[in-house]
């Protein structure tokens, strides 16, 4: 099968390069079919070297970092490729050198410089979001935030997330209070999170503009690994960029 990915719609200058795999086009097998690019999941590591690879066949060589759901920023060089440093975003002003972030229900959100000479990534789940993640790599790259356009991937829709007490306390403490509008959403005694909303908000309030296409849901969308509808067996895909 072909490598199958989607090319983002957004008004990123012609110099940059940004795609989102798909589960199509890998060698992964069972719960991990097939184009797994997680080495932390439990699927056979030398499927996951093959996708890596068949990934980079396309791209630039891949800058990945080892995911841990804070809000770490790094700036990734390709003298440090393969170090694997512990971030949820990371940057880079370096041509032929692709970043890369891995999802299954978080959201990828990608940034790009309007001249084209840099490029961003961020893991979204709710506790980078409710960490600061989005404000810690607007801040870290060497532009203004009216400088930067924005676009968020493929992630879980509102209609698939119900949250508990953990997550609603954790975002209540987020400021300004305007961050949350639209964020909750209740229905039949349960309470539902749209984090594509709250990555909105945040984007906004930090000043930078974001495309407004709605990103395919990955917990209906079969073409996409979900760990909410598949558990914790299940693969991730990559959200990449370079400039």
């Amino acid at each position: 099968m072909l490598l199958e990915y989607l090319h983002p719609a957004w008004a990123h200058h012609p110099s940059v390069c940004a795609l989102v795999t798909t589960r199509r086009g890998g060698v992964s097998r069972g719960a991990y079919a097939d184009f797994n690019l997680g080495v932390h999941v439990g699927d056979d590591a030398g499927a996951v070297r093959e996708n890596r690879a068949r990934l980079e066949r396309i791209s630039a060589p891949c800058f990945f970092v080892n995911q841990a759901h804070g809000a770490t920023v790094v700036e990734a060089r390709a003298e440090t490729r393969g170090v694997l440093p512990v971030a949820d975003a990371l940057w880079t002003r370096q041509s032929n050198l692709a970043i890369v972030v891995l999802t299954a229900d978080c959201f990828p959100v990608m940034l790009a410089s309007t001249d084209g000479t840099l490029v961003g990534l961020a893991h979204c789940g709710w506790r980078p979001l409710a960490a600061g993640v989005l404000s810690n790599l607007v801040s870290a790259m060497p532009v203004r935030p009216s400088e930067l356009c924005a676009w968020i991937g493929p992630g879980i829709s509102a209609s698939h997330y119900e949250v508990g007490d953990e997550l609603i306390k954790t975002m209540q403490g987020l400021s300004p209070a305007g961050l949350l509008d639209g964020v909750f959403l209740p229905r039949h005694a349960r309470i539902y999170a749209d984090l594509e909303r709250l990555i909105r908000n945040q984007l906004a309030h930090l000043g930078v503009a974001c495309a407004p296409d709605v990103p395919p849901c990955t917990f209906s969308d079969d073409r996409f690994f979900s760990h909410r509808r598949d558990g914790p067996t299940t693969g991730r895909f990559a959200s990449l960029a370079a400039c």
